[in-house]
């Protein structure tokens, strides 16, 4: 004993000592999401490219390839106190090909004289020797927010094929607020005193997942905490409340862990909110411990319970349970989860404002088995398109008991998604949908639950599919039930209705180019690119160009496409908009497909899966998934009201992303997407009267939130993937357009309805916004 002691302690001290002296106690973020400009010094023929996670030795890095020759340059905004930390190595089958190398980073501001710089160099032979990164860090020296410019290159000797020498992960750090620092203090503190001394040990390292820090959802968690003055102002409130429905709680039972069990009624018991009654059903559980918890709350006339003789499953239980309700709304709660316990007032104090809602849901996190909460989930408002992916509603669950009782309740045959079948079938009958943009729901995270791993029912996922099978058959969709990214995911595939011509618009002048036409290499490759990457044939292309052009009405001529020139006027250079408005209107396809120049698509469906959405009447706009040149995603949708006014989702992250709780990989709803591929129906875009010409580069967001004003919905689909063959220079902001557009929609861009509240502002990264609470709560 004494012994263990003596290590804990000497442990402890180690801890401290590393805290103190080689803490990263920091916020950080990846140079990989923000915008890079690759500059040659030489001839080089690999452009700088982000290649995914790569292993040396005992740590792997998300690893940037710099030819030599070239030089990545990034512009950006340091925050106070800021340091470059990046890490160099050789890959491990590419030592051979290079005998000295050189990583170079370099920083200038204009407030500094000089350049600062740090440098590792490192040889073949080194390298094979440690078998290992090296670290790399540079101070910037700055007391305040700063601009900077960052320059990352590799010299080196070598000569080969594949890239030998890569960056790590680099990325600039700063230190945390002093608030932060001491809740990860306290976070380490915990686990040491449960003994978890390497938990401890990396809480206080810092070695946090990307872009997941923990403790970034605790400090938000923290300032939202409700207070026990606060806790007993809402049971005040409550009684105040004109309109008091009362909440049917369902909850089926079956061996339930005695210690989850009774935190599960406990949240229900402590609800601020009065006027509720708990209807749980026991399926023929055989533990006795369970049994002795129901018995100590029989006393308790608001919570009714019902021992059902055998185990019948999940949906005939939930079933028994639901009859046992007298409430005008059904609450769903899990045996081992918790409601927080203002849950119930959020959803009456929402049904006073909006008596003809249906159905309510919230946001929800995840219950560690040591009581942490981690994994939050931030929902968008109803998002159709994202729902016939996944069952993403999923808890807290509010429905209407008449509309449960017209459905008929649960159905057997769905155990593990019965949930899913069931709210399926009450869109069937009602659109009256509301989120409440709150974490009411804790969803323990046990070994055998979904909360607790992926694989842990997976005849879930079958269920999710046979479930919505029976959606598509019952609203007579002609389409097909696939895969999803990962489970409980899936793709409803739709077929397309006929052959309607689809009208593909090309702009006069390539992105950042002077020209006033594209020149006819680039011209004809694009051409040649469409024609063999496209699978749907019953298009026709349409080419703006402003005079007599020999060379390019050749290759009109001899396209495989249904290929024609549209003269517009010269005078209209720019913006690009105005091109493809003038171009439009010489359109005769039943569908209009804006395209940029250089976009390459990924496989040859890529049509076909934006038509198979532009042909759904509720959309009137489709965007498809777009990649850098390096691979890096360019575009899955647009945030509203982030970097100031706009900014694209999980822009710069890796192809391989598949975002926050999918986003990058499954259909979904937004509230706008670019112009640079979009797809609209003629009838839709003569409705809207086109794009506004005055709004510039913002053309697109603005007919987007045109579109969703007149009640149609803008959906993303991944499965529409493109990637530009070359880098577009990067352009200075318009910000007159910027500013129209803040002034026609200050309140779309004030409250996104598919980017949560709870989601900060400052980056598109689906982060907790730590600056201002929502509201108070």
């Amino acid at each position: 004993m004494h012994q263990i002691f003596g290590q804990r302690a000497r442990m402890a001290a180690s801890l401290l000592r590393l805290f103190f002296y080689r803490s990263r106690l920091c916020r950080w973020f990846p140079l990989r999401i923000v915008p890079c400009t690759q500059e040659a010094a030489g001839p080089s023929v690999t452009a700088a490219r982000w290649l995914g996670n790569i292993r040396i030795g005992r740590r792997s890095h998300h690893a940037l390839f710099v030819p030599p020759g070239y030089q990545a340059v990034y512009r950006l905004i340091a925050p106070p106190r800021s340091k470059l930390v990046a890490w160099c190595g050789i890959s491990p089958d590419q030592r051979s090909h290079a005998k000295a190398i050189e990583f170079v980073a370099r920083v200038r501001t204009d407030r500094l004289s000089r350049e600062l710089a740090a440098t590792v160099r490192m040889t073949s032979q080194e390298s094979s020797r440690r078998h290992s990164w090296r670290k790399l860090v540079l101070e910037l020296q700055n007391q305040e927010p700063q601009q900077i410019e960052l320059t990352l290159t590799i010299h080196t000797n070598g000569n080969g094929e594949q890239p030998p020498a890569i960056w790590g992960e680099p990325r600039l750090e700063w230190p945390r607020p002093i608030e932060e620092r001491r809740a990860i203090l306290s976070a380490a503190g915990r686990h040491m005193r449960r003994g978890r001394l390497m938990a401890a040990a990396r809480t206080l390292h810092g070695r946090l997942s990307e872009r997941t820090d923990p403790f970034r959802y605790e400090v938000w968690a923290r300032e939202r905490a409700l207070s026990p003055g606060r806790i007993e102002q809402l049971r005040n409130e409550s009684s105040s409340l004109p309109y008091r429905p009362l909440i049917s709680i369902v909850t089926p039972v079956y061996n339930t862990d005695a210690r989850w069990l009774r935190a599960c009624i406990e949240s229900v018991k402590n609800q601020a909110y009065p006027n509720w009654e708990l209807c749980v059903a026991d399926d023929g559980s055989t533990r006795d411990e369970k049994r002795a918890v129901l018995r100590e709350y029989d006393d308790d006339p608001r919570i009714k319970i019902k021992m059902l003789p055998v185990n019948v499953g999940i949906a005939v239980a939930s079933n028994e349970a639901l009859a046992l309700a007298e409430g005008e709304f059904v609450a769903f709660l899990d045996h081992d989860d918790e409601l927080t316990c203002d849950a119930l007032f959020e959803v009456a104090s929402h049904l006073n404002a909006h008596r003809d809602a249906d159905f309510i849901y919230s946001d929800e996190d995840k219950l560690e088995l040591d009581g942490t909460r981690s994994d939050v989930y931030f929902k968008p408002d109803w998002s159709p398109e994202h729902f016939l992916t996944n069952m993403y509603t999923c808890h807290l669950m509010i429905v209407r008991r008449a509309l449960l009782e017209r459905i008929g309740g649960f159905r057997q045959g769905y155990e593990g998604a019965q949930d899913y079948d069931l709210v399926l079938r009450l869109i069937d009958h009602t659109t009256r949908i509301a989120h409440l943009p709150k974490v009411l729901y804790h969803w323990r995270r046990i070994p055998e639950s979904t909360a607790g791993h992926e694989g842990a029912k997976p005849w879930a996922h079958d269920a999710g599919r046979v479930a919505l099978q029976d959606y598509v058959r019952r609203n007579e969709l002609n389409a097909e039930i696939l895969p999803g990214a990962f489970p409980y995911v899936y793709r409803v595939r739709y077929r397309l209705k006929g052959e309607p011509l689809v009208s593909i618009v090309l702009p006069a002048v390539a992105d950042g180019d002077d020209s006033s036409s594209v020149d006819p290499t680039t011209f004809e490759r694009e051409l040649a690119m469409l024609a063999e990457r496209t699978a749907y044939r019953r298009v026709e292309v349409l080419v703006p160009v402003n005079g007599t052009d020999a060379p390019r009405r050749s290759i009109l001529v001899s396209s495989t496409l249904n290929a024609r020139e549209v003269v517009i006027d010269a005078a209209l250079s720019q913006p690009r908009v105005r091109h493809q408005t003038q171009v439009a209107a010489h359109a005769h396809g039943d569908h209009l497909l804006f395209l940029d120049w250089g976009l390459r698509p990924l496989d040859c469906e890529w049509l076909t899966a934006l038509l198979e959405f532009s042909q759904q009447t509720p959309v009137g706009v489709v965007g498809a998934k777009l990649h850098y040149p390096d691979g890096s995603l360019k575009h899955v949708g647009m945030l509203l009201g982030v970097n100031g006014v706009v900014a694209p989702a999980l822009h710069r992250y890796p192809r391989s992303a598949v975002g926050y709780f999918g986003t990058a990989v499954a259909a979904r709803n937004y509230s706008a997407v670019s112009g640079e591929c979009l797809m609209t129906r003629r009838s839709v875009y003569n409705g809207l009267g086109g794009f506004d010409h005055d709004m510039g580069e913002f053309a697109d967001i603005d007919y987007c939130l045109r579109a969703t004003g007149e009640g149609y919905r803008v959906v993303f689909t991944p499965h529409a993937a493109l990637v530009y063959d070359v880098w577009a220079r990067s352009t200075t902001p318009d910000e007159h357009a910027a500013n129209r557009l803040r002034m026609r929609w200050a309140d779309r861009l004030a409250r996104d309805p598919y980017y949560n509240p709870n989601l900060s502002r400052d980056t598109p990264d689906y982060e907790p916004n730590l600056t201002t609470p929502c509201e108070e709560r």
